[in-house]
């Protein structure tokens, strides 16, 4: 198993911001038998003060992702960070001087069981979301989907893939209850161009 890229999940951010943590659990019932139950694991922690943060949105965001990529047994920590934490992850992790909306690491993948983190920025969500006319609560739901989906395999590098990728984040955007057609300052529809914007940082599969 790949080492967490803090070694043991959040624990850096004790010393910084009070730690709001939850872990949730959801149990598919329906399955052959019980040892093959499908369990999808999610802890949300929140390192950041400027933005509230819907836990239960977020922990249901990860779970209808990766149900929908036909992923059922998982333990996903997600991570709301500011800026200055983003910028430093990216640079320890990715080398990439710069702050960035989303993290994605792929910690295990064995026998179907994923294991991973996903870290977005509240600071870029407030920034961003005033340009494409929603709020900045949805923009940080999209990067959560985003990051998600970078861990199931989702690649979004070559235009196809891109393209892939946007039709992916508005359908579970709207299985989320949230509309994807707003606008961008450029008149198109601003989650349908989102790949164009979305820096994309994850680490290899």
């Amino acid at each position: 198993m790949s080492s967490s890229p803090f070694g043991l999940r959040w624990s850096f951010a004790r010393n910084i911001h009070e730690r709001t943590s939850v872990q949730c659990e959801l149990l598919f019932t329906n399955c052959p038998t019980p040892d093959h139950n499908r369990v999808i694991r999610v802890e949300v922690s929140n390192e950041q003060t400027a933005l509230a943060v819907d836990v239960e949105l977020f922990r249901r965001a990860v779970q209808v992702v990766l149900a929908g990529e036909g992923i059922g047994v998982a333990t996903v920590s997600l991570a709301v960070v500011d800026d200055p934490t983003m910028r430093a992850l990216n640079r320890r992790y990715l080398n990439h001087d710069y702050d960035t909306d989303v993290l994605s690491f792929l910690l295990d993948d064995v026998d179907g069981a994923l294991d991973g983190e996903v870290i977005v920025s509240a600071d870029t969500a407030m920034r961003r979301a005033a340009e494409y006319s929603w709020s900045a609560a949805d923009e940080m739901l999209l990067y959560v989907i985003h990051g998600t989906l970078h861990l199931t395999g989702c690649d979004d590098h070559a235009e196809a893939d891109r393209a892939n990728m946007r039709r992916k984040e508005m359908g579970y955007l709207t299985a989320l209850g949230r509309d994807p057609q707003h606008a961008d300052p450029d008149g198109e529809a601003g989650l349908g161009n989102a790949r164009g914007r979305l820096r994309t940082d994850s680490s290899e599969r």
